[in-house]
């Protein structure tokens, strides 16, 4: 069982890799731009979450619930699929999902820019120059939502097993690439990593649950899973919020025993110059009395 991760920027190739491959090992594909779909079927705003953190991203909490939602989605969405069997997945930054599963294999994808400008142009109907703009914003865009969503760089050559550049090599090649890695010990699925992806998985549909309860959905919690426990932690001032937590995740499925615990909470805040009238000071000291932080 193994898990392929391909990311790339737009019109890089991704999705033809990930079909190239997906018709070499007969394994299902699954896209950024389904799991998008889906999630917006549930309600998560994902047009406004992204418009937010690029144009003005910040500490807003309401934000803040809105990205641990749509992660907690992503996250149970591609743990159920993973589940059942190998897995090709294909986005902007898939790398970075299911982080420690030791059976996922982490691919980076690039084409050269005039490759890249060629297709958007076609794609969208554009000149070669306002494709090149156009090209350009979006990479920026991107990588501001991915180091948001993700707080990494995601271009870093550190969080990827293999990284392709298609300007020599083509994509049969590179997919015949993936299917001799794929093979090897190293990402194959072991009994721990088939219980972490178990606990991530456990761990998002209670936060899915949670999120999306009008009795929980305003809640600021914190939650984990280990072997079938999910631990949840909330902020001292909304301990009435406590009481409605085993209700909320009754009968979910894995869910063996639920702990319910008040969080306790230091913050350290640094920055050049004490300004008591700046906003994010401001927003801190919010936050600190939500959390009953010292």
């Amino acid at each position: 069982m193994t898990i392929v991760m391909i990311s790339s920027m737009y019109q890089s190739g991704r999705e033809e890799l990930a079909q190239v491959l997906a018709r070499k090992t007969d394994w299902p594909v699954l896209s950024r731009e389904e799991l998008v779909d889906e999630a917006r079927k549930l309600g998560i705003k994902i047009g406004r979450l992204e418009v937010a953190m690029i144009k003005t991203p910040g500490l807003s909490e309401k934000l803040v619930r809105e990205k641990e939602l749509y992660l907690a989605f992503l996250t149970a969405t591609l743990c159920e699929k993973a589940r059942q069997g190998n897995l090709i997945y294909h986005g902007r930054a898939g790398h970075l999902l299911l982080p420690g599963v030791s059976h996922r294999l982490r691919v980076g994808l690039t084409a050269p820019r005039e490759n890249r400008i060629k297709r958007t142009a076609q794609a969208l109907n554009l000149t070669p120059d306002k494709a090149e703009t156009y090209l350009a914003q979006l990479d920026e865009d991107v990588g501001k939502w991915i180091r948001y969503i993700h707080r990494v760089d995601g271009r870093d050559p550190n969080h990827f097993d293999l990284f392709f550049n298609l300007e020599n090599m083509g994509l049969s090649n590179a997919a015949g690439i993936l299917c001799a890695t794929a093979e090897l010990p190293d990402f194959q699925a072991t009994p721990a990593s088939l219980k972490l992806l178990n606990d991530l998985n456990l761990s998002a549909q209670a936060k899915l649950r949670l999120s999306l309860d009008e009795r929980t959905l305003q809640a600021d919690l914190q939650v984990h899973a280990d072997n079938g426990v999910i631990t949840v932690t909330y902020p001292p001032d909304q301990d009435q919020v406590s009481q409605y937590i085993p209700q909320v995740l009754a009968e979910l499925p894995g869910c063996r025993e639920i702990q319910c615990t008040m969080a306790e909470t230091n913050i350290l805040w640094v920055q050049e110059r004490f300004e008591p009238k700046s906003g994010n000071f401001g927003q801190i000291i919010r936050l600190a009395q939500r959390w009953g932080a010292a």
